[in-house]
């Protein structure tokens, strides 16, 4: 089983649990995180990707 398959639902579901019966505002930090986390990722291989 690849590590992305596991790892998704690990991280999500703590998130979608914490809202309780607001799904919605569940779903709106999963993706605010996602967005986030894709931002850094972006920045950081910006900073350190050598160019030649």
């Amino acid at each position: 089983m690849k590590k992305e398959t596991i790892l998704g639902p690990t991280m999500t579901g703590p998130l979608l649990q914490a809202a309780g019966k607001n799904q919605a505002q569940g779903f709106q930090t999963v993706y605010l995180v996602s967005a986030v986390l894709l931002a850094v990722i972006a920045l950081a291989t910006l900073v350190f990707a050598r160019l030649e």
